[in-house]
């Protein structure tokens, strides 16, 4: 499952279980106003804590039901600046993903500091540093100038592409290219070929200071 997948996943989750603790509240208001069997209110609370705390504040303030209980009043309002904490923090994390790599087949990553899913230094990749000047999300491609590598030797099969040289290089067999921001220095890896011009497809994609912890 891909990040945008499961960026659609939660926001479905989350509109569905906000209107249904929206629902609950107006149907235990009504039950009560009857006197009929009423929905519990650790029930209304676990829905609250479970992501629903928006829609149940609404709702409750909406029909003035709970608003004299402290668990209502001041728990849903508190539950919302945990979820919206919660969010900041698992956009924040996604940000900070700076390798994405081609093995789709175990969707494995990599981020600042961690090797997972990006080539062997010592297998038949290429490696090219290179500054991303355009980004393409549709068609998966970015388009980058070649810069040289900082020290005389990296330690590693440097690509034979010269500095200088700008292009495309195909990120279509990448996971994603959302934390690739244009202006940036990244270090992509391609399958060595010999090749002295671009385009070439990349293996992986992994920031400088991530590489060189590797190399």
């Amino acid at each position: 499952m891909n990040a945008r997948m499961v960026a659609t996943a939660l926001f479905t989750y989350y509109v569905v279980v906000n209107v249904l603790t929206a629902v609950l509240f107006v149907v235990d208001k009504r039950r009560a106003q009857y006197g009929r069997w009423r929905v519990s209110e650790k029930a209304l609370l676990g829905l609250s804590l479970a992501g629903g705390a928006v829609g149940g504040l609404v709702a409750m303030r909406a029909v003035r039901h709970k608003t004299r209980k402290p668990a209502f009043r001041y728990g849903l309002p508190a539950m919302v600046v945990l979820h919206v904490a919660l969010a900041v923090c698992l956009a924040y994390a996604g940000a900070r993903a700076t390798v994405f790599s081609a093995d789709a087949a175990n969707g494995t990553t990599a981020s600042d500091g961690v090797d997972a899913g990006v080539p062997p230094l010592d297998d038949g990749y290429a490696y090219v540093r290179a500054r991303v000047i355009a980004r393409d999300t549709d068609r998966k491609t970015v388009t980058v100038e070649v810069e040289p590598w900082e020290g005389s030797d990296v330690g590693v099969n440097v690509s034979s592409l010269a500095p200088g040289t700008s292009g495309e290089i195909d990120c279509s067999d990448l996971l994603t290219l959302a934390g690739v921001k244009e202006g940036a220095t990244w270090v992509f890896s391609y399958y060595d070929e010999g090749r002295t011009s671009l385009p070439v497809a990349a293996s992986s994609i992994e920031s400088p200071e991530h590489f060189a912890e590797r190399a």
